[in-house]
C-alpha cells in the first residue's frame, strides 16, 4: 500500500506539470489516479488478512491495466493530434472570412473560400479587391493554421498564405502578403481597378498614364527595347512591380522574383500578375517553394499613399546628377546624321551650333565613332586627329561625350580578349542579334569582367580627353536564348540593374535607358526613342506621359529623347518640332539633334523663345532637383500632387507640374488652333498674354485660350511653398 501510494503521487505530480493544451486527457488521468482503494478496518483475522490482500493485489492488477490503457490513450491521442493539428482545421460553411487590422484606418478581410482579398480603407470608404490564383488547387481545402488580429496562416495540399500587419501609424497602414506554393507550379494574383484609376509599373510603347488604359497581354516583366516592337507583348527599359491607385491603395510586389505581367489583356478591368517555377531557374534548379510577397498599403488619398510607400520602399538619389546638363541642352550627332559621322561633321556641328548662339551642355558624339562595334576608338578613316578634334570641341565651350554599349561584335578585337567576361551560351560566348549585328554581351554579373570593361572605357576617355558617357541598352531583351551569368541571379531584371550601376560609377555626366530598383543611382534615365509622331503610341504625347511615369517610379531626372524624335521614316515637320521644344523647355533636360536651322529662320527664332522660358525657369528646375535627391518626389509631377482628390486631376495627361510651382499646358495635338487648360485649386498667374491670376475652388476650372505656333502656355502658382 506505502509503495502503491508512493507510485500514485508520483504520477499526479507528473500529470499537473503536463502541457496544459490537454486538459480532458489529463483530467481522466487523474481520475484513474484517484480510484477508491479498499480500507483496512482493524481486523487483523488472517482471512481478513489474506482476503484484505487478494483484494488489494486483484485492485492493484485492475489499477495497473486501467493505468495502462491510459497511457496508450493518451499516446494514440497524442499520435492523431500531431497528425492533425498542423494541418489546421477544416473551413466551415459560416466560417469563411477572416479580418486584420480592424482599426479607423481600414481592414484586411480574407475569404477563404476564394483565397481573395477584400481591403476596406475606412478613410475614403472604398475597398479593393485582390483575386488570388493557384493552378491545380481548390481553394474549398484551405484550412486554417492560426488566426489573430495581425496575422493569419492557411493552407491547402500545395499552398500556404502568410497575410499579416506589417505597420499602422496615422497616415497609413499595411499588410505583408505571402504565398507560397509547396508544389511545382503557378500561383499569382489580380488586381481589381474598380473605380480606382492606376498608376506605375513602367516604360510601355502606348505609353498611357493610367494603367486603366493600358493592353498588355501576360508576358515576362522584364526590361524591353520597345523601339524593336511587340507593341504589346513587351514593357520598356525602365519597369518596377510597384502600382498605386486614386483611391489611396498601392502594392509593392517583391522585385526579387522574376514575374509575368498583364494589363487589360485577357482580363479587363485587371491588373494580373503570375509567378512560375517554369520561369525561376532557382527553383527548378534547387527545388525551393515558389514563393510570391507582396505588401499593400493604403492611405487617406494617392499623393499620401505614394509618399509613404516612397518612402517606406525605394532608395534616394545620392545625389543630383550634372548640373549643367539640367539647365543647357545635349546636343547629339544620332538624329541628325545616324551613322554617318566624320570629323568633320562633328567640327561643322559645333560651329553652327555657336554660330546660331545656342546654348550647349555637351556634344554628343553617337553612332559609328569607332573601327568596330566593341573596340574603343576611333574610326582613323573617319577621324583624322581626334584628339585635336575634342580639343577644338572644348575651346567652344562644350564637353565632349560619346556613346557606350555592353556588346562586342563578332569582327573585334575585344570579343577576344574578354573572352570570359561575355554572359555564356554553355561553355562559349553567347551570340546575340542587336541593332547593330551580332556579337556578345558583357556579363554585368562578373565583377572581374565588369573592371575589365570599366578600365577599358577609362583608358578611352584619358586617351582622348573625353568629358562623359552615354550608356545605351542594358536590356534583358538583347541576352542569348540560353543565357548563363558568372553569378546566378535570381531575377533576370537584375542584370540592368548591375549594368546601371557600372555606369553610374563614371559620375553624374552620363546617361542610360534601362532601371530595375537604381532609384538610387544619380545619373539621367533616357526615355526610349521616340517616333517623329504626335500620339501617345511612341510620339510627342508620349514625352508626357513617360516622364511622369518615370517620375513616380523614383527616376526623378528623365531626360527625353531628341526634340523632334529620331527622324526614322523622314525629319518631323516645322510643327511638330516646334510643339515638340516647346515642351521639352519644361522637362529636367533637354536634347537636340535635329537643328532649328535645319528649318527655317522662325523656327530658329522660336527655338530660341521656348529657351528663354527654360532660362526663367532653370533655378527651380535646380531646386526641384536637390528637393528629388533627398526625397525621391519627382521634379515633373502630375496634377494630383496638389490636388488629390479632385477627379479631374486623377486623369490628365497632357498637363503636369514642376514641383509645385508651375503648370504646363503644352500643345500636343497636330494643327491645333485652340488648347483647353484645367487649373486646379489654388492661385495661378498666366506666364503668358495678359499675366491674368485665377482664384480657383477646389471644383477646378477649364479655360480655352487661342493659340498660335509661339505660344507656350504655363502658369505659375502664387501659393507654392517650395
Amino acid at each position: 500500500m506505502d509503495t502503491y501510494s508512493t507510485k500514485s503521487a508520483q504520477t499526479t505530480q507528473t500529470t499537473n506539470t503536463s502541457d496544459s493544451s490537454y486538459p480532458i486527457l489529463f483530467q481522466l488521468q487523474s481520475s484513474v489516479d484517484k480510484a477508491p482503494v479498499a480500507q483496512n478496518n482493524g481486523l487483523s483475522s488472517p482471512y481478513t488478512r489474506r482476503k484484505s490482500h487478494v483484494h488489494a493485489h486483484t485492485l492493484k492488477r485492475v489499477r495497473i491495466a486501467l493505468a495502462l490503457l491510459g497511457i496508450l490513450g493518451i499516446v494514440m491521442v497524442i499520435f492523431v493530434l500531431s497528425f492533425y493539428l498542423p494541418e489546421g482545421r477544416q473551413i466551415g460553411e459560416k466560417d469563411v472570412n477572416y479580418s486584420l487590422g480592424k482599426e479607423s484606418h481600414g481592414s484586411l478581410v480574407f475569404n477563404v473560400r476564394t483565397a481573395g482579398i477584400l481591403l476596406h480603407n475606412s478613410i475614403t470608404n472604398t475597398s479593393l479587391r485582390i483575386q488570388t490564383k493557384l493552378s491545380n488547387t481548390a481553394s474549398a481545402a484551405l484550412k486554417v493554421i492560426s488566426h489573430s488580429d495581425t496575422n493569419i496562416v492557411l493552407k491547402t495540399d500545395s499552398a500556404v498564405f502568410r497575410v499579416s500587419l506589417q505597420s499602422s501609424d496615422k497616415q497609413s497602414m499595411c499588410w505583408n502578403i505571402s504565398i507560397s506554393r509547396i508544389k511545382p507550379g503557378n500561383i499569382g494574383k489580380c488586381v481589381e481597378f474598380g473605380n480606382g484609376k492606376w498608376y506605375g509599373i513602367g516604360e510601355r510603347y502606348f505609353q498611357t498614364w493610367l494603367l486603366n488604359d493600358a493592353n498588355i497581354s501576360m508576358v515576362p516583366f522584364t526590361t524591353f527595347d520597345i523601339a524593336q516592337g511587340k507593341v504589346n507583348k513587351s514593357y520598356g527599359g525602365v519597369i518596377e512591380p510597384y502600382m498605386f491607385s486614386s483611391l489611396g491603395f498601392g502594392i509593392k510586389i517583391d522585385r526579387t522574383k522574376l514575374l509575368r505581367m498583364s494589363v487589360n489583356n485577357p482580363d479587363k478591368g485587371k491588373l494580373c500578375v503570375l509567378l512560375s517555377s517554369d520561369d525561376d531557374r532557382s527553383i527548378r534548379s534547387t527545388g525551393n517553394t515558389v514563393e510570391l510577397n507582396y505588401t499593400v498599403c493604403m492611405s487617406k488619398n494617392v499623393r499620401e499613399v505614394h509618399k509613404y510607400m516612397l518612402e517606406k520602399f525605394f532608395s534616394k538619389p545620392l545625389q543630383t546628377p550634372d548640373t549643367r546638363m539640367l539647365t543647357s541642352p545635349i546636343w547629339s550627332t544620332w538624329a541628325k546624321y545616324k551613322k554617318n559621322i566624320t570629323q568633320e561633321k562633328i567640327l561643322e556641328f559645333a560651329r553652327d551650333i555657336v554660330n546660331h548662339s545656342m546654348p550647349v551642355s555637351q556634344l554628343e558624339i553617337d553612332d559609328k565613332y569607332s573601327t568596330h562595334y566593341g573596340d574603343f576608338d576611333f574610326d582613323p578613316a573617319k577621324f583624322d586627329d581626334p584628339i585635336k578634334m575634342i580639343k577644338d570641341l572644348h575651346s567652344m565651350g562644350m564637353r565632349v561625350t560619346v556613346w557606350v554599349y555592353p556588346f562586342a561584335n563578332l569582327n573585334s578585337k575585344a570579343l577576344n580578349d574578354g573572352a570570359d567576361f561575355w554572359v555564356k551560351s554553355g561553355r562559349s560566348p553567347g551570340i546575340v542579334l542587336w541593332w547593330n549585328g551580332l556579337g556578345a554581351v558583357l556579363d554585368t554579373t562578373n565583377t572581374e569582367g565588369v573592371s575589365w570593361f570599366k578600365n577599358r572605357i577609362k583608358t578611352f576617355i584619358n586617351q582622348f580627353g573625353l568629358d562623359g558617357l552615354k550608356f545605351d541598352a542594358g536590356e534583358v531583351r538583347y541576352l542569348p536564348d540560353s543565357y548563363k551569368f558568372y553569378q546566378p541571379l535570381d531575377n533576370v531584371n537584375f542584370f540592368s540593374s548591375k549594368y546601371v550601376e557600372m555606369a553610374s560609377t563614371f559620375g553624374g555626366l552620363g546617361e542610360v535607358r534601362v532601371g530595375y530598383g537604381n532609384q538610387n543611382c544619380s545619373l539621367f534615365t533616357r526615355i526610349l526613342d521616340r517616333s517623329s509622331t504626335w500620339g501617345i503610341d511612341n510620339g510627342l504625347k508620349s514625352v508626357v506621359t513617360s516622364t511622369l511615369t518615370f517620375g513616380i517610379l523614383g527616376y526623378p531626372f528623365v531626360l527625353p529623347d531628341m526634340v523632334g524624335g529620331n527622324a526614322y521614316i523622314g525629319k518631323p515637320d516645322q510643327e511638330l518640332y516646334i510643339r515638340w521644344i516647346q515642351l521639352n523647355a519644361f522637362l529636367p533636360s533637354i536634347q537636340f539633334s535635329i537643328a532649328p536651322w535645319d528649318y527655317n529662320p522662325k523656327t530658329v527664332n522660336l527655338t530660341k523663345a521656348a529657351l528663354a522660358v527654360r532660362d526663367i525657369i532653370a533655378p527651380d528646375i535646380l531646386k526641384f532637383a536637390k528637393i528629388a535627391a533627398s526625397t525621391g518626389y519627382p521634379i515633373v509631377r502630375p496634377l494630383w500632387w496638389l490636388a488629390p482628390n479632385d477627379t479631374i486631376a486623377l486623369t490628365e495627361d497632357s498637363e503636369f507640374l514642376i514641383g509645385d510651382k508651375y503648370l504646363i499646358a503644352p500643345v500636343l495635338e497636330k494643327g491645333a488652333q485652340e488648347r483647353t487648360v484645367y487649373l486646379i485649386e489654388g492661385s495661378w498667374q498666366e506666364m503668358f498674354g495678359d499675366k491674368k491670376v485665377f482664384n480657383i475652388s477646389s471644383e477646378g476650372k477649364r479655360i480655352l485660350y487661342k493659340v498660335g505656333l509661339e505660344d507656350i502656355i504655363y502658369f505659375k502658382n502664387l501659393n507654392s511653398e517650395e
